[in-house]
């Protein structure tokens, strides 16, 4: 290599090193634009992600009340149609009752006529008697009539009158019963006529409404709740210690603690879960779910849940009594409230299992506290046994657990 060349090469060193440095400015510089538009993606994807949670929050809503919807006009739907039934019904005994009465009238009016007929044929001869007397001619003589004769004729014209008089005042009860009777059967036809139009108008919010079919809510499973038992549940409060004797054999019997392994209290609570399908806690009955309460939880009117209770022998649930209660975990208070079914005021809402899913809208005014749970208590005895593990919060300081989870 000649001197010349290595000169150039020399030459050509910062040329080279400066170009490594731009090149390596302009990679950071690109690197940390993508960086910066790769963190836009990310805040622009949580927005999306939230917009599209709260999205399924309103369907959810939504699609909740739908069901419950759905299911009371199917309720009224049945009870609309059972009335129709009963009202046809008295529509056909309303007509039996007038077609009687248009029968005794038409009785009343022959019986009427014949009398009038008599009647008139008295009179007709008593005019005639009258005329021959007036003109003094001899032939008054051949008819001969006694004065007992005329007064007999007299009292019989009376007691046709009387009769006539009588049948006409019968005649015009029974038109006047009629004519309630129209009145009444016009009212009854309206009726029927309204409760086939809200039954129709029913169906026309939910085509699919059958109000002779059992309503099957989405949002609960169609699992089979209920099956024979195989066997008897082996629960005991006691363990029974038999001693042998050559005499007799004696049993003796040894109680152990109410929340002892055996008790079946103890299984009823250890073996029960509470699966909550739907909590929604609302200003207004159809608005949108609260994520964080106001002051004095001003915002808070209605609450609406959905839950079932499970076992590995769900049996044992059957005809349990169980009771619901909002508890201030801050202020260690119960919340007051009432239902729906119940109009009363009260801090606990009771029911009894009965395999199906269990729905309560709760209606509460007056709040205190920031953080509130759900309690489930076994009840027995008018005793409560607290379901520990299902305990189920819905605010923690103001802030909608449900609504957190939800975002995150």
């Amino acid at each position: 290599m000649t001197i010349k060349n290595i000169l150039k090469m020399k030459s050509l060193v910062p040329v080279t090193l400066l170009g490594i440095v731009i090149l390596s400015g302009l990679c950071f510089a690109f690197a940390d634009s993508t960086e910066s538009e790769f963190l836009n993606e990310i805040q622009l994807s949580k927005k999306v992600i939230a917009d599209q949670n709260a999205c399924i929050d309103d369907i959810e809503a939504t699609l909740y009340d739908f069901s419950y919807e759905i299911s009371a006009l199917r309720t009224q739907n049945k009870f609309l149609i059972h009335e129709n039934k009963n009202l046809k019904s008295e529509l056909k005994t309303q007509a039996e009752r007038a077609a009687n009465y248009r029968q005794e009238i038409v009785d009343y009016q022959e019986e009427n006529y014949n009398l009038k007929r008599q009647l008139d044929q008295i009179l007709i001869s008593r005019e005639i008697r009258a005329r021959h007397q007036a003109n003094n001619t001899e032939l008054i003589m051949a008819d001969n009539i006694s004065d007992e004769g005329t007064d007999q004729e007299e009292l019989k014209v009376k007691v046709l009158q009387t009769k006539i008089n009588s049948i006409a005042t019968e005649i015009e009860k029974r038109e006047e019963a009629i004519n309630e009777i129209n009145e009444d059967t016009l009212e009854t036809v309206a009726n029927i006529e309204a409760n086939e139009a809200k039954v129709e108008f029913n169906i026309s919010l939910e085509p699919s409404s059958d109000p002779s079919l059992e309503f099957n809510d989405p949002l609960v499973s169609n699992d089979v709740l209920y099956s024979e038992p195989t066997a008897a549940p082996k629960l005991f409060n006691s363990i029974e210690i038999v001693e042998e004797n050559e005499n007799a054999d004696v049993a003796m019997t040894a109680c152990e603690d109410e929340f002892s392994s055996k008790s079946p209290i103890y299984s009823m609570i250890e073996n029960t879960n509470v699966n909550y399908n739907y909590i929604a806690c609302r200003n207004d009955r159809y608005g949108r779910k609260i994520k964080k309460l106001k002051k004095h939880a001003k915002n808070w009117k209605y609450t609406f849940i959905q839950f079932n209770l499970e076992s590995d022998n769900i049996n044992l649930l059957l005809n349990k009594e169980f009771r619901l209660r909002f508890l201030s975990t801050d202020l260690n208070t119960y919340v007051n409230f009432h239902t729906d079914e119940n109009r009363k005021k009260s801090s606990h809402y009771d029911f009894v299992y009965e395999g199906e899913p269990i729905k309560v809208s709760i209606f509460n005014e007056e709040v205190l506290g920031t953080s509130f749970d759900i309690q489930i208590f076994y009840l027995v005895d008018g005793e409560e046994y607290l379901l520990e593990d299902d305990q189920k919060q819905l605010f923690v300081e103001g802030q909608n657990v449900q609504s957190a989870l939800a975002s995150n």
